[in-house]
């Protein structure tokens, strides 16, 4: 009785650890980032990126993105970023950029959601 306690509790922890070492490595191969979008603003003050965290989720999963916004000419740089998800039928999300006077909109398009629309503000002069 007690082999067969002991030989089912070998199997368990061989399971977890099996489980363990698979999550971690689908963690690792989902923690690069891919460069989509580099766009400098019409002033070149500015510099917009987008980037795409692992890759969209599997079959029909959000697409996990972090968008920044760079001062490009002073020191300290000004930066100002936030991370999104984006439902896209496991797609690539879609995005339009338009660079306003005093900040820049980027609209985040999913097949499965509405456009969601986020404002990122230049450096004012009280900051």
């Amino acid at each position: 009785m007690k082999q067969r306690i002991l030989k089912i509790l070998l199997l368990i922890e061989t399971l977890i650890i099996v489980s363990a070492v698979l999550w971690g490595c689908l963690t690792f191969v989902n923690s690069k980032k891919t460069e989509l979008l580099r766009e400098t603003s019409p002033d070149g003050n500015y510099l917009l990126i987008i980037q795409e965290l692992g890759t969209p989720d599997w079959p029909f999963g959000t697409d996990h993105l972090k968008i920044s916004l760079y001062e490009q000419n002073a020191e300290p740089r000004y930066r100002v970023s936030f991370q999104a998800d984006v439902s896209n039928d496991g797609c690539t999300a879609n995005y339009e950029i338009e660079w306003l006077e005093d900040s820049v909109q980027i609209a985040l398009i999913g097949s499965e959601q509405p456009t969601a629309y986020y404002v990122l503000p230049f450096k004012t002069l009280a900051e």
